[in-house]
């Protein structure tokens, strides 16, 4: 039996989203609208209910789909997408979030530390171990570490290196610590499953123009076949 009998899949950007759809097209998706975001339900051989949702790029967008999967009663919540490389990952490479926090977060003027949004406690959000687990138990050696949010496309290498040189972090994108936060608060597990699409560098929005080009359906079946296995 199934460790959850419904799943959330949160994905911000069509050229990431459609993907899915195509690789479900067995179930026969569902579609429909809520909140004005493009959803999707299906079910897998496993009887694991799945909701999709297109929400839309940025933390507010994604922030407001994760409230909506939860509201649907979804019991974890998987995201994948796009992000920039920081740090020891290469373009086209596979990565898993361990952590998450905003990096455009600032509250140091009346004493926190950058990026905490809360005193005493660490800006870097875990991602549920158990899911973790079930990645890597599919995808032995695929690549993990932190993730660094940001309602901002990082095409910059001053603010890449600054990323990497005091948080550690690995990869960048625009949704993945808000939806983390949001899933914290409604005690939801969530794990995030990225595609590294450019180099978050000075010339990133190039690269990742020609990254997009191209449909790829390496996430989607990734993320399905971990579905397929809970």
């Amino acid at each position: 039996m199934s460790a959850y009998k419904k799943v959330g899949i949160l994905v911000a950007d069509d050229v990431e989203y459609f993907p899915l759809i195509k690789t479900a097209a067995e179930y026969s998706p569902k579609e429909e609208k809520r909140l004005g975001m493009l959803c999707h339900s299906f079910t897998l051989e496993n009887g694991i209910e799945v909701f999709s949702v297109l929400t839309g790029i940025g933390k507010v967008a994604a922030a407001a789909g994760a409230v909506l999967l939860a509201n649907e009663g979804c019991e974890a919540v998987f995201n994948f997408g796009f992000s920039g490389a920081i740090s020891r990952v290469k373009k086209g490479e596979l990565v898993l979030g361990t952590g998450f926090f905003e990096h455009d977060f600032d509250l140091t003027p009346i004493g926190y530390e950058p990026c905490q949004k809360k005193r005493n406690c660490d800006p870097v959000l875990n991602a549920d171990e158990f899911l973790l687990g079930e990645f890597k138990k599919h995808f032995a050696g695929i690549f993990e570490g932190v993730f660094a949010t940001g309602d901002c496309f990082v095409s910059n290498s001053a603010l890449r290196d600054k990323l990497r040189d005091d948080y550690g972090a690995i990869a960048c994108d625009m949704e993945t610590a808000a939806v983390c936060d949001v899933c914290k608060m409604a005690g939801i597990p969530f794990v995030s499953l990225r595609q590294i699409s450019d180099d978050a560098g000075d010339s990133a929005s190039d690269i990742y123009r020609e990254t997009i080009s191209v449909s790829d359906v390496s996430m989607s079946l990734a993320t399905l076949k971990v579905l397929k296995g809970l």
